[in-house]
């Protein structure tokens, strides 16, 4: 890291490089036992960082305002209230409330009135020489029985 032109300031317990001007941190090396161990990768707490409650509103998944005030002023974050009655269009859209999926006609009303059938090809033969299969599925008792082809015939 020296040969790069970085700063380094070390005391016993750890050495830390500087960028050439010496304002940022980047690298710090702490020390255990007889080595010290790198650690490269910076940690930045952007969450302390003052925002907008839109941004916060947004990480906390779209919860409602009440809500996202009451947990920023419980754990003690500084946030910017801009929030103006502004109203968010993808939030109207979520909290839209869906019908129910549509009841379909076509169910059987006795035993095999109504069979599903699939077929399809397995990527490896099996121990009985099997490559193919045959899906049978009753739609009024749903029993459902699959049977093994070596051939697609």
């Amino acid at each position: 890291m020296l040969d790069k032109g970085y700063v380094q300031k070390a005391n016993v317990k750890e050495s830390t490089f500087y960028s050439l001007d010496g304002r940022e941190i980047v690298a710090i090396a702490r020390r255990k036992g007889n080595l010290f161990k790198m650690m490269l990768r910076r940690e930045e707490e952007t969450s302390l960082m003052v925002q907008s409650i839109k941004v916060w509103h947004e990480r906390l998944a779209h919860q409602n305002l009440k809500y996202v005030r009451d947990i920023l002023k419980r754990k003690g974050i500084k946030y910017v209230d801009d929030w103006n009655n502004y109203v968010w269009t993808g939030c109207s859209y979520g909290k839209q409330h869906r019908s129910s999926h549509p009841n379909n006609p076509k169910t059987a009303q006795q035993p095999l009135g109504l069979v599903h059938v699939d077929t399809g090809e397995m990527n490896i033969r099996s121990l009985g020489g099997s490559k193919y299969w045959l899906m049978l599925k009753d739609d009024f008792t749903h029993y459902r029985t699959c049977y093994y082809m070596k051939t697609s015939r």
